[in-house]
């Protein structure tokens, strides 16, 4: 089966809210409590979607999501000016890819757009913040991270580890091709 990627747009809401919950639940099962798992729906992610997309786009956002050739959206990034705070100028915000469509390309294929993006907005250099014991972090590790914090996290009582890494555009360009 083959994807496309295009820009994200109003009517996307729920199968991106499908995606962000069954990768979440696929990903995760292991690392975040069960109990904040349980909690997450796609009707309540899909109303958080519909608010996004409304205002989509806004100066600086910019997201895309995969699509499979029944017009089912597997996967999605978003991405976004970093916080002032931050030494870099762009952050990758989320990539999510549904388990059975990993593996194939897809994630590739969405750095690589998000990466024209802030090509095209004169940003240099980005951030990903991502769970330490995330099972798809040798994806981030590929792109030769810097380290730039471990965060924690506490969810439902229980302190989950999360990487802040920077990027620099021209490097990730680079070691994708």
């Amino acid at each position: 089966m083959t994807y496309t990627i295009r820009e994200m747009k109003e009517g996307d809401a729920h199968g991106i809210a499908y995606v962000h919950v069954h990768s979440w639940h696929t990903t995760y099962q292991e690392i975040v409590p069960r109990s904040y798992l349980d909690r997450l729906h796609v009707s309540e992610r899909e109303k958080k979607w519909e608010s996004i997309l409304a205002e989509y786009p806004r100066k600086s956002n910019h997201g895309l999501v995969a699509v499979n050739d029944d017009s089912e959206i597997i996967g999605f990034a978003i991405c976004d000016q970093a916080d002032e705070k931050e030494p870099v100028e762009g952050e990758l915000n989320a990539i999510y890819i549904l388990e059975n469509d990993q593996q194939r390309g897809i994630g590739q294929a969405l750095l690589q757009q998000v990466l024209t993006n802030f090509r095209e907005k004169g940003w240099a250099t980005f951030m990903i913040v991502a769970l330490a014991d995330n099972p798809s972090f040798p994806f981030y590790e590929k792109l030769n991270p810097h380290y730039l914090r471990l965060d924690t996290w506490t969810v439902d009582g229980v302190d989950l580890k999360e990487w802040v890494m920077t990027f620099r555009v021209a490097e990730v360009e680079a070691s994708l091709r």
